[in-house]
């Protein structure tokens, strides 16, 4: 249920890592009027109250963002920078070979350096399946 209320609503990007990053005042508040009991897998002790406090400072932030990016996109034109894909573009309205090769080597450097993030994230765990567990049937 709270998966069709969060879909259907006017969602926001979380600001935090609580499923009431995920919801905005106005379905915390739909949430705690409808007098289901409702319990945070990922932290149980955070109260109906605690909800609607967390959407609310989640909506406030992503209020915030998105009012930093506007204000950030406005002086970057008021001093004649191109903006979005029309700075990439050539007059013809597509993208150069060189804009093409640079937006890749952009690309692959931030999916190499995800990657590294998560591998340093996960090779404790993989490795420690290694010594506790020397063989694939030992794993299964």
């Amino acid at each position: 249920m709270l998966g069709e209320i969060i879909r259907t609503s006017s969602m926001r990007n979380p600001t935090t890592n609580s499923i009431a990053g995920y919801m905005n005042n106005e379905v915390s508040i739909q949430l705690q009027e409808s007098g289901v009991d409702f319990i945070c897998c990922d932290n149980p002790h955070m109260g109906k109250s605690m909800i609607q406090v967390t959407a609310v400072f989640a909506e406030m932030e992503a209020d915030k963002i998105s009012q930093r990016t506007k204000e950030a996109l406005d002086a970057k034109k008021r001093r004649g920078e191109p903006t979005g894909a029309s700075s990439w573009k050539d007059r013809s309205g597509v993208l150069s070979a060189k804009n093409q090769e640079k937006g890749r080597s952009i690309a692959a450097a931030s999916i190499r350096a995800k990657a590294a993030e998560f591998a340093a994230l996960v090779l404790p765990t993989i490795n420690d399946i290694r010594v506790n567990n020397p063989s694939i049937t030992a794993m299964a």
